[in-house]
């Protein structure tokens, strides 16, 4: 894959307002780390950055492989608002941010940061009905929509480019090259 045609997946996968960011620090080498409890985030604050660790682990939880908070998916995050989102995609973010907390609000009577497990998981079905269900979403305000959309691409790109995603959930390919033509059935797992 050339350079070019990361940069288009990455935009694909991603989408708009975070694609530019997103890819150029994926493609400069932007890791996600483990994240551990002395980890300060720059830009998030600590409730924040907790919150976007349980929404993280609902879009990707842990199975029999370790979840995306356990990858380092929101350090990752964190990293990538500080080191390689512009001021106005950072606004975006924390614009973001705030309309998840008015949802969170009008939905439980509850600062988003408050939410149970059980209601952090209905937020996330929800939003994901909403977003990508095709359900109705008149009522999922653009901020919250842009946020919910660059929250799960980044989740994604940062668990399947982190250690963890990319040799527990996908391993390595041992064949060296791409062999499009075996069926699924006989390796029983996507590669990497």
């Amino acid at each position: 894959m050339t350079r070019r045609e990361a940069l288009e997946r990455v935009a694909l996968f991603v989408g708009g307002a975070f694609a530019v960011p997103v890819a150029a620090g994926m493609l400069a080498g932007c890791r996600p780390t483990p994240s551990s409890t002395s980890f300060v985030p720059e830009v998030m604050t600590p409730d924040e950055f907790d919150l976007v660790g349980a929404l993280v682990d609902i879009i990707i939880p842990a199975t029999d492989t370790p979840g995306a908070r356990e990858a380092g998916v929101p350090t990752f995050i964190d990293g990538l608002l500080a080191g390689w989102f512009t001021d106005e995609d950072k606004q975006v973010f924390t614009e973001g941010m705030a309309a998840l907390e008015t949802y969170a609000q009008a939905q439980f009577g509850s600062a988003a940061t408050a939410l149970t497990p059980e209601q952090q998981l209905e937020v996330v079905t929800n939003l994901d009905a909403q977003v990508y269900g095709g359900t109705s979403s008149g009522d999922t305000p653009g901020a919250l929509r842009t946020f919910y959309q660059g929250l799960k691409g980044m989740t994604l790109l940062g668990y399947y480019t982190s250690e963890v995603g990319a040799t527990q959930e996908l391993k390595l390919n041992p064949m060296g090259t791409f062999l499009g033509d075996i069926p699924y059935a006989d390796i029983g797992h996507a590669w990497a």
